[in-house]
């Protein structure tokens, strides 16, 4: 049971947080956040290890965490290319996987989506709870919601539009509800 005095605490910190639309029109997207969130420039890993330039929106309140991140998959297929070529001209030699001489990028594509499910899946400590196809303004995806091993729970929505792959997650404490104002929010 929680106490009403931190129930009354935790809603006033989370009232002085005024969530907004954020829109980034350079990675396709927007969605509410508390406050604007911070960008972080990574790299994401497809299925077939292409390293693949990757952002971080990331926000906080004291209901939850929440984050986009938008992977960059336009260059794929020369990558995928370049690798293929790379391993034709040693003759396949120092291969480490056993056919990279193979241009997987439609494949690597086509599976991204289930790649990023899988990197849930296989989280230490996680029960997925509740796992679905989902759509946001007619673009497919999977729906996942689970709980962590210190019994927080993740939601997450991950889809493929225009050449890029967005993860958009959020976590909450045990006993809150469920971000709908952030989950429901990506377009």
């Amino acid at each position: 049971l929680i106490p009403a005095a931190l129930i009354v605490c935790a809603s006033q910190s989370a009232l002085a947080q005024e969530w907004t639309r954020f829109v980034s029109p350079e990675d396709g997207f927007s969605a509410n956040y508390p406050g604007k969130p911070k960008v972080e420039t990574t790299t994401y890993l497809s299925e077939y290890r292409q390293t693949l330039p990757a952002k971080v929106y990331r926000a906080a309140d004291a209901l939850g965490r929440y984050s986009t991140t938008v992977v960059d998959y336009r260059g794929i297929e020369k990558m995928h290319a370049d690798r293929a070529a790379k391993c034709q001209a040693a003759k396949g030699a120092n291969q480490q996987d056993g056919d990279t001489c193979q241009n997987d990028f439609r494949v690597d594509v086509a599976g991204a989506t289930d790649h990023a499910v899988w990197d849930y899946m296989r989280r230490d400590g996680v029960k997925i709870t509740n796992y679905m196809f989902y759509f946001v303004e007619l673009v497919s995806g999977r729906a996942l919601q689970m709980t962590n091993a210190d019994k927080t729970r993740t939601f997450a929505a991950i889809h493929q539009h225009a050449g890029r792959l967005y993860i958009h997650e959020a976590t909450v404490p045990p006993g809150m509800p469920e971000p709908i104002l952030f989950m429901q929010s990506l377009a």
